[in-house]
């Protein structure tokens, strides 16, 4: 059993450090459902060899322990601090900017759309001058 204690701490550490490659892609960053899997593993993994400990049991069970409560704390850890909430209207990377009219320096307006054909277009809010 000390072994299945040991898998569970390495695969509870494994869906901490899975959030990292996947939050790259939005069609994982919703459910991130590998990483719940993984975790999931780890925890019936850790209950199993901590209920069933064989000699010696304390290391067994401090091992298992220790894989539970962090296959444990990811819970409240994902839903409070690493799932970003998308918001509506909130334009995504890559998506085509939509046209604004801006005033320049001079006191002339600009629509961006008019700059989309003659390369990359940078914005630059200025907040003042002291």
């Amino acid at each position: 059993m000390r072994g299945t204690a040991i898998l569970s701490l390495i695969l509870a550490f494994a869906g901490w450090a899975s959030y990292v490659p996947l939050s790259k892609y939005p069609s994982y960053r919703n459910t991130m459902w590998p990483m719940l899997l993984i975790t999931g593993i780890a925890l019936i993994l850790a209950v199993m060899s901590f209920t069933k400990a064989t000699k010696p049991k304390t290391l067994t069970r401090i091992i298992a322990g220790v894989g539970g409560v962090v296959a444990i704390l990811f819970v409240p850890a994902y839903v409070f601090m690493m799932r970003v909430p998308v918001e509506s209207g909130r334009p995504q990377t890559g998506q085509k900017m939509p046209g604004v009219n801006v005033i320049n320096e001079y006191g002339d307006k600009l629509l961006t759309s008019s700059f989309v054909n003659h390369g990359p277009l940078l914005l630059v809010f200025y907040r003042g001058f002291w």
